[in-house]
């Protein structure tokens, strides 16, 4: 479910003043707890520990959602950068030029990483019509240009949605993977 909508459907207007809501208030935060600890307790089950961190659907996140994600244990949420961007037009600060970690104001030890969608978007849809080691070359050269303006320890997050790009790519995209790996592991400077 899109945790935010769950918690509270007018949160709707934040993203779009004009969208057209329901007559009647929905407003279940409950629900929204009830799904993150269904996660973590399928989580726990099927591999043995607790997640850490969650990637919730479309990305969606709002201050209820990161309460209620803390509080239930988990360590980071993830998003894309649009969403810290549009946060940050409303609050009045000036854009960042880049940003793929913050922690949020109310709780420090909640990290907030934002993916780097001009990555994403290479794997999800542009490589898959290239050769694999063209690709390839093309992502670590991005990753090296990011690396020149970054200070140490910054995070490229990637994160896609795992059934869109692979049936696209030959073989499923395991040769561009493949390669992929390779190159990051070779890289000195960069840590998959």
């Amino acid at each position: 479910p899109i945790l935010p909508l769950l918690c509270d459907v007018s949160v709707a207007r934040e993203a779009d003043p004009g969208a057209a809501l329901p007559r009647e208030p929905f407003s279940h935060p409950e629900d929204a707890r009830a799904q993150i600890a269904l996660a973590v307790d399928y989580h726990r089950r099927s591999f043995g520990k607790a997640p850490e961190g969650l990637w919730p659907s479309e990305g969606s996140v709002s201050e209820p959602v990161l309460r209620i994600a803390h509080q239930e244990g988990l360590r980071w949420l993830a998003t894309d950068e649009i969403v810290f961007r549009r946060s940050l037009e409303r609050s009045g600060e000036p854009p960042a030029r880049t940003l793929t970690l913050a922690t949020w104001r109310e709780c420090p030890d909640l990290a907030l990483f934002f993916r780097d969608r001009d990555l994403s978007d290479r794997i999800g849809f542009r490589y898959a019509a290239l050769p694999a080691e063209r690709a390839v070359q093309d992502f670590i050269g991005a990753l090296r240009q990011i690396g020149r303006h970054a200070e140490p320890g910054t995070v490229a997050m990637i994160a896609l949605d795992g059934e869109n790009p692979w049936e696209s790519y030959p073989e499923q995209g395991v040769p561009f993977l493949r390669r992929l790996y390779q190159a990051l592991c070779a890289e000195h400077a960069l840590r998959p």
